[in-house]
């Protein structure tokens, strides 16, 4: 009896294509929005920075409808003086390239409840030079939270 062929070769192919497509249509979400106002030309990494890793948000664009795209445990931020940083880890960043926005278009966190109550975030919006509609960034974790109200404090912003 001849062996078996095997058919893994087109999955082998097919899997990093669907990955790749999956991760571009996430960063429609919302994070391409932002890359087209705050790509970061060079790591971003603003000066006297505080790197936090494996960090979780939500973005979605403002006026559209939909949850947005979910980014729990893949970011990496870093929040100085000037502003923050945002990336994406290596797996997943196709389609996501590194973001620096200035404290100045993020604006005051708004604390909000899911159904009950369970679930408490603050939703931060995001102001674009070209006056459009923002983009809106949920955070759930309060250590991400709390850099980003001292760093406005810092700055005279927010609440």
């Amino acid at each position: 009896m001849p062996p078996a062929e095997s058919s893994s070769g087109p999955l082998l192919l097919l899997f990093p294509m669907v990955w790749l497509a999956i991760s571009w249509v996430i960063a429609l979400q919302g994070w391409r929005r932002l890359a087209r106002h705050f790509r970061a030309h060079h790591a971003p990494v603003p000066a006297k920075s505080e790197t936090l890793w494996f960090e979780s948000a939500t973005f979605r664009n403002v006026g559209e409808a939909g949850t947005g795209a979910q980014y729990r445990g893949v970011l990496l931020v870093d929040a100085g003086p000037a502003g923050i940083g945002l990336s994406v880890l290596p797996f997943f960043r196709f389609g996501h390239p590194a973001l620096f926005i200035p404290w100045a278009a993020i604006g005051p966190a708004r604390m909000q409840q899911e159904l009950f109550g369970w679930s408490t975030y603050h939703t931060l919006h995001i102001s674009l030079p070209d006056n459009s509609a923002g983009v809106e960034m949920q955070v759930a974790g309060s250590r991400l939270l709390d850099r980003i109200e001292a760093y406005q404090q810092l700055a005279g912003l927010g609440s």
